[in-house]
């Protein structure tokens, strides 16, 4: 990104109310800990921070809870086009899931498997709290889920 892109995005910034400001700042830092994570760690260490493998929380959630994760999936929706480092479905997922965990609120990461048309594997990843899906849920629909990590407070 270039100087003039990054103080334009800057400027963006400041007009957004407080609330949002921070929690832009909290996903932006958060995506960047997520990815090192995923590269730099063995995936047994990344799951244990995911939550109980192979446990899914309730479809159900309060109403302010539930204003707070719509928040989150409209943050996470827009800030991967502004990090400098790929920010795909796991590295969103995992800021998803943090992000809700800091606010006592309870999330499933789902992990799913297909098959390209040359037979190879594709993998996804999204995040699921109450009954709505927060991120990578353009997708999921195309993958077999193989494994669930659930966070509950």
């Amino acid at each position: 990104m270039c100087f003039q892109t990054i103080k334009r995005h800057a400027f963006k910034l400041l007009k957004l109310p407080n609330k949002y400001r921070l929690m832009i700042l909290e996903a932006f830092f958060l995506t960047g800990l997520s990815r090192f994570a995923i590269l730099f760690f063995p995936f047994r260490n990344v799951a244990s921070v995911m939550g109980k493998p192979m446990f899914e929380t309730s479809q159900e959630l309060e109403a302010g809870f539930m204003e707070k994760a719509m928040e989150i999936a409209f943050i996470l929706k827009k800030i991967p086009r502004y990090t400098p480092w790929q920010s795909k479905c796991l590295v969103q997922a995992l800021t998803g899931q943090l992000m809700l965990r800091r606010r006592g609120i309870s999330s499933t990461i789902y992990l799913g498997i297909s098959k390209d048309e040359n037979g190879g594997l594709l993998a996804h990843a999204w995040l699921r709290c109450g009954s709505v899906v927060i991120t990578g849920d353009e997708f999921m629909s195309k993958y077999k889920q193989v494994a669930c990590f659930g966070y509950s407070k």
